[in-house]
């Protein structure tokens, strides 16, 4: 394939546990801890190892449970997993390829579900939603690289394991995410992850006092926070506290749910069987919430707004009140600029800054950009001073010269000349003269912050 393809990426099979799979014909010895092994990946790791090949990654598949032997109970706890095959891959990559080696070979589940073969009605029961979000709640917690469902569209099978232990009202057994007429509930747990975690988001720890109650969230890229919460219970309610650490959130959050109401209303016919969007009033550092039987929720926050004030001081300004740009670069997300005239006396007020840890670049048209550190996280910031310097008159940040060639141009030009330039009007009098080029010779091969 490489010599068709020298870009293509090849990956390898492999299974947890180095005695899983194995054969007796075959026995490789952990160069880490000397022991002898005879499983699957242990082996085909050494031999790649011996062959001086490394895969680009590793392909593993996990189906929870075999057919026949289906128990929601189970199921829905098998999640917990997940965290230790991740770290158990990862170390048979070490110890059989080396450290080097294996760190260029990423971890990927291309195939999961709740079991193995024949699938019955469990598979199209709102369990299985249950357990497709859970299973992605976890996997953004590991190195999992991918993760994906199998399968999108497959086929109804009425022969299955359609126990009455097992919850829901389709006695039939479907892998896909849908049939030819209506979505499974593992398509609106597809749905509302969707709302939850993007690419380029950020996870957050997050945690939960109940054990059929997980949480999860992430940090949006817009600086919102998402909390998905999955219960797991078929019963009880959970009235429960949520505390966010280091984000204060707008007292209104937004909620998208899908449970067993939807659930039902696929099968009667009466409401609707689609995410239900509703609002909470209470959100805060630390609040109550509750979360129905068998129910998934995202929370989706918005950060209460701060107010960031103080003053620049405008190098040889004639006047304080000048536009200046406020730039807020986030560690993470996009940055986003307020452009805003000072006051006369060179003060600026800006409103509805999200919370969060900033670098706040400052830049006048004339004045050399500085850089300062913010942060919101604790509510409004007073007292930001910030002294700009002048002679910048082409605005890229340097005084060169660039600079002194438009000085030069409309040097000994008054406001009206047509050879007037107001860029090289240094101190804002009017005309271009020796004061203006006085301030560009003292401040000349000074650079702005980036």
């Amino acid at each position: 394939m490489k010599v068709a393809d020298p870009t293509v990426k090849v990956g390898v099979v492999v299974v947890t546990g180095e005695d899983s799979w194995g054969n007796t014909n075959h026995t490789v010895v952990n160069p880490r801890t000397g022991q002898s092994h005879q499983g699957w990946t242990a082996v085909l790791l050494s031999r790649l190892h011996d062959l001086g090949v490394t895969p680009y990654f590793v392909i593993y598949l996990r189906y929870e449970q075999r057919p026949g032997n289906e128990s929601d109970s189970y199921l829905l706890q098998a999640t917990s997993s997940w965290k230790g095959d991740a770290q158990n891959l990862r170390q048979m990559l070490q110890d059989y390829l080396g450290a080097t080696e294996a760190a260029k070979v990423e971890l990927v589940c291309t195939e999961f579900n709740s079991v193995s073969y024949n699938p019955g009605k469990q598979s199209t029961s709102l369990v299985n939603g249950l357990y497709l979000a859970d299973v992605m709640g976890v996997m953004l917690q590991t190195e999992f690289n991918a993760a994906v469902w199998w399968d999108t569209r497959n086929g109804q099978d009425y022969s299955k394991n359609n126990a009455a232990s097992l919850y829901g009202w389709r006695n039939y057994g479907d892998y896909g995410l849908f049939n030819n007429y209506s979505p499974y509930p593992t398509y609106y747990a597809q749905k509302l992850l969707s709302h939850f975690a993007r690419g380029g988001d950020s996870v957050v720890t997050a945690s939960s006092d109940y054990p059929l109650l997980t949480a999860y969230a992430a940090k949006r890229l817009d600086g919102s926070l998402t909390v998905l919460v999955v219960n797991k219970s078929a019963a009880t309610t959970f009235n429960t506290t949520i505390a966010i650490a280091g984000y204060t959130p707008a007292a209104t959050a937004t909620t998208l749910s899908y449970g067993k109401g939807e659930d039902d209303a696929a099968r009667t016919g009466v409401g609707s069987p689609d995410l239900t969007a509703g609002t909470i009033n209470n959100a805060a550092t630390s609040f109550s919430q509750s979360f129905a039987p068998y129910s998934l929720t995202v929370l989706t926050f918005t950060p209460n707004a701060t107010r960031v004030s103080g003053t620049v001081t405008l190098q040889n300004a004639g006047s304080p009140a000048q536009p200046v740009a406020f730039t807020f670069r986030p560690a993470v997300g996009s940055p986003f600029t307020i452009n805003q005239t000072l006051g006369s006396d060179g003060t600026f007020l800006l409103p509805n800054i999200p919370t969060g840890v900033y670098t706040l670049h400052v830049k006048g048209a004339q004045w050399l950009a500085k850089n300062v550190s913010v942060d919101t996280s604790a509510g409004d910031v007073n007292g930001v001073n910030v002294s700009l310097i002048s002679g910048d008159a082409n605005n890229d940040n340097s005084i060169d010269n660039l600079d002194l060639g438009l000085l030069a141009t409309a040097y000994g030009s008054i406001s009206g000349d047509s050879n007037f330039d107001a860029r090289a009007d240094f101190n804002d009098d009017g005309s271009v003269d020796n004061l203006d080029l006085g301030i560009l010779a003292n401040n000349y091969a000074l650079n702005g912050d980036n």
